[in-house]
């Protein structure tokens, strides 16, 4: 199963936020991602932090029901195998990124980054420099 496509009204959406802004959303998600695959980040932080910690809920709330994964709740957006209430799924799973849970955390954080990426490409190719 592939992701869907993102809507032009998303995509209007986020194109609404400053781009200084969605750059440096875009870089803390990098980061996390970074520090996941190194496993650089403080483990009791790992256990807690979500995605939206680090840029807020209104662009995970916009771009994870696009995602093949999407749990049907825009606050918890990440499915779990043991809790059919995706929120009881997050507040009671101890290591956020571990096993299949933290596997589909990783899968919704790369898919924002690669949204992200694409969107912020197109907005910097829009800019026009005067003459």
């Amino acid at each position: 199963m592939s992701n869907k496509k993102l809507t032009p009204e998303v995509i209007r959406r986020i194109k609404s936020i400053k781009l200084d802004s969605l750059l440096r959303d875009l870089d803390k998600l990098k980061r996390m991602d970074s520090e996941i695959k190194t496993n650089t980040k403080p483990q009791h932080i790992m256990e807690c932090v979500g995605i939206c910690s680090h840029i807020g809920n209104p662009l995970v709330q916009l771009l994870s029901p696009f995602w093949t994964g999407y749990s049907g709740n825009p606050k918890y957006p990440v499915k779990h195998k043991d809790y059919a209430d995706p929120e009881l799924a997050y507040d009671y799973t101890p290591y956020k990124w571990k096993g299949d849970y933290g596997r589909s955390r990783i899968r919704l954080l790369r898919f924002i980054i690669k949204c992200l990426t694409q969107i912020v490409e197109e907005m910097q190719n829009e800019i026009t420099v005067p003459k």
